[in-house]
């Protein structure tokens, strides 16, 4: 019997050998799975310099549905949800800076 390698993030498995291995981790599908997987633990801040560095997404912006979604390489972050994000990366600053100050302290 053959050994298999299982994916977690593609939830697949395939023959172990160095070329199908290879082939699987540079492969479309598995980098696709994979920044989704690690994007879910960014932090505010790290969503929106992420946000900030990609281009407008044209069909999203004019009011036609992206055919990408989630996936779509271009922002489909609105003014609005800018705004929000922004909002959001504040808050998570002053709880970091919060949680840095000394426990004595913080009660007063």
């Amino acid at each position: 019997m053959v050994k298999r390698y299982y994916c977690d993030f593609c939830d697949c498995s395939y023959p172990y050998s160095d070329e199908a291995f290879k082939k699987h981790r540079t492969g479309h599908h598995h980098i696709k799975q994979r920044r989704a997987h690690y994007d879910k633990f960014k932090n505010a801040r790290e969503r929106l310099e992420d946000e900030a560095k990609k281009s407008k997404c044209r069909r999203f912006l004019s009011g036609q549905e992206c055919s990408f979604g989630d996936s779509c390489v271009f922002s489909h972050l609105t003014q609005a949800g800018t705004e929000a994000l922004q909002q959001l990366a504040l808050e998570e600053e002053r709880q970091e800076r919060k949680m840095q100050i000394p426990t004595a302290q913080r009660r007063t």
